[in-house]
């Protein structure tokens, strides 16, 4: 081989070589891309899972909240369903206590007759007694 053919091929090869490099950095350049890419992406996927994990605990609070209203109003409605008597049913209660009140009402007025009478009949057996007495003495 002859210089001029050496040189020739040297010339080949430091042309190979540039191209080589140049499509070497361009991958470069392509990969310093999609890692700045995939960092911008990581960023955004924390900003994401803050968000969501934010949102979950607030959902989670919330249903906590929710919740426990629900079963306050659950325990509310319990008793009050406890208590709850039907309106014919209280009604009829109510007129079984006003017919009970009315004949309380008997009752106490004659009872009264009667301690009355008794008291009367007493005082006149006193007032008789102590006549005969006072009769006696003299």
């Amino acid at each position: 081989m002859t210089e001029a053919q050496i040189l020739k091929y040297q010339e080949e090869n430091l042309r190979r070589l540039e191209r080589i490099e140049s499509g070497v950095s361009a991958q470069r350049d392509k990969v310093s891309e999609v890692v700045a890419g995939q960092a911008r992406v990581e960023g955004s996927i924390e900003k994401i899972e803050a968000v969501l994990e934010s949102q979950t605990s607030r959902a989670r609070d919330e249903l906590t909240v929710l919740f426990g209203r629900t079963r306050d109003h659950g325990e509310k409605i319990g008793s009050i369903l406890v208590d709850y008597v039907p309106e014919r049913d209280f009604k009829a209660h109510q007129e079984s206590n006003r017919q009970e009140h009315e004949s309380f009402k008997t009752q106490i007025g004659s009872l009264t007759t009667k301690v009355a009478s008794a008291s009367a009949v007493g005082s006149f057996v006193g007032f008789l007694l102590g006549l005969l007495v006072q009769y006696f003495r003299k």
